[in-house]
């Protein structure tokens, strides 16, 4: 890591765009941590797994969020103001365990669209030594922008290892799992989830170089340069269509069904943003991509059935797409619908003059439109335009994931308006325990 302030730099940011983690370290002594250890130990001891009043048991562990090196380094990836999901968990890896699979996590109470661009991430704490024989948490280096198995397995296996204090920050999508545990002491790893609230405006790093470097690392496998290069672009706050990698490459539309997904993402972020007849193509195949997978996208369990390689093209294009996702959204397919409004929302601010029409699908009868709107509306992040009073409207929808992207977007507006604010509070008395706890947050003096 960069050694300004404990602020990321731009190698690490590149590292961490390539490589979907980046390790870092609390300034606490060791007897801070072991102090608590010996608390979730003795909690583990006594009344088991405390799930989510993890924070409440251990009030040390404050201690670890709020340490400069960890807050800043979130800052540098989430912004200026991420907030502290209510999801956390203590994860105990017994002395013996035979491990895990690799897999994602699902996204609590959502079932959100796997996304590229970085507007959640974990911190994975350990409050002593791990070492590889204590059943470390591993990840797949760079498997953070892969749906495909056979994909992400292919990418590096890394042990998370690291003395007690150790933190590491990972984007949410990456491929991990835990190692196991051949040593005689059991290991503990607290989770935590961080969400960002406001898109990208300029580089919340210390950036200092405005282009795209390539790290002096051949050998290493990576994802393809153009996504990367497109999530580099996007973090320092800048709406651009990617320009190819180096060579005579360049994507097209056909490419991006290659049976290889690395192949396909290639293509998909070097398709030429000046080309109307590159919008086009794509939204036929989007809707191919729709017949083909709506199915096994909503068979899958903690899966948006708008999961289709196809968008990212779309959303890598930016304005240059907003007016025909505009015009999808008055399709007559709700599949098409909710993916229109998922790739405006991934596109963001730029997406603005489709703020009307999203509007009106806020009532739409498929949940999936709903929800994906419900999102969308805080990505843009405009508060005109009748997107308060459609929030407000959505935080009371019957089915939660709609009400919990609600909530999310009405933090990501700016300031929170008084008519907000009240319901908010209503908002805060649910039994929705994500959406109280997040509705509280937002109440907060701090927020």
């Amino acid at each position: 890591m960069g050694d300004t302030g404990f602020f990321l730099d731009d190698v690490d940011m590149q590292r961490y765009l390539m490589d979907g983690f980046i390790s870092t370290h609390t300034c606490h002594e060791a007897s801070f941590h072991a102090r608590i250890y010996d608390q979730i130990d003795s909690l583990y001891t006594t009344e088991g797994n405390p799930g989510n009043n993890i924070l409440a048991k251990v009030p040390d562990l404050y201690g670890i969020m709020r340490d400069s090196a960890v807050d800043h380094a979130l800052q540098s990836l989430l912004g200026q103001r991420y907030v502290l999901h209510p999801h956390r968990h203590c994860h105990l890896n017994p002395a013996g365990s035979k491990g895990q699979r690799q897999h994602k996590d699902s996204y609590e109470a959502d079932e959100n669209v796997r996304h590229h661009k970085s507007r959640w991430a974990m911190a994975f704490y350990y409050p002593q030594d791990v070492d590889e024989e204590m059943g470390p948490s591993s990840i797949l280096r760079g498997s953070q922008y892969y749906m495909d198995e056979i994909q992400a397995h292919g990418q590096p296996e890394i042990p998370l290892c690291g003395p007690a204090g150790t933190v590491v920050i990972v984007h949410y999508d990456l491929w991990h799992r835990a190692m196991p545990n051949i040593s005689e002491k059991d290991r503990y790893m607290v989770k935590f989830l961080f969400c960002r609230t406001s898109e990208p405006r300029s580089p919340s790093w210390d950036n200092t170089d405005p282009l795209w470097r390539v790290l002096p690392e051949p050998t290493v496998v990576r994802p393809p340069e153009n996504l990367c290069k497109h999530m580099w672009t996007w973090h320092q706050g800048i709406d651009a269509t990617v320009t190819p990698s180096a060579g005579n490459y360049t994507g097209t539309v056909d490419q991006i069904s290659d049976a290889s997904e690395s192949n396909g993402l290639h293509a998909a972020y070097a398709i030429d943003g000046a080309s109307d007849d590159s919008v086009t193509d794509l939204i036929d195949l989007l809707r191919i991509d729709g017949e083909t997978h709506v199915d096994s996208n909503l068979a899958s369990p903690h899966t948006n059935p708008c999961e289709f390689r196809t968008s990212h093209a779309l959303s890598a294009l930016g304005g240059a797409a907003v007016p025909a996702l505009t015009d999808l959204l008055q399709d007559d397919n709700w599949l098409m619908r909710a993916t229109a409004a998922d790739i405006l929302g991934d596109i963001g601010a730029v997406a603005e003059a489709a703020l009307p029409h999203l509007v009106v699908l806020s009532n739409d009868e498929s949940e999936w439109v709903r929800r994906n709107v419900a999102e969308a509306l805080g990505n843009i992040g405009i508060a005109g335009r009748g997107v308060v009073e459609t929030l407000i409207h959505l935080l009371d929808d019957p089915v939660a994931s709609v009400g919990l992207n609600a909530v999310y977007s009405i933090g990501k507006i700016g300031t929170i308006p008084e008519q907000a604010k009240r319901a908010l509070r209503n908002t805060a008395s649910s039994s929705d325990e994500y959406l109280k706890s997040y509705a509280e947050l937002l109440l907060a003096p701090s927020s």
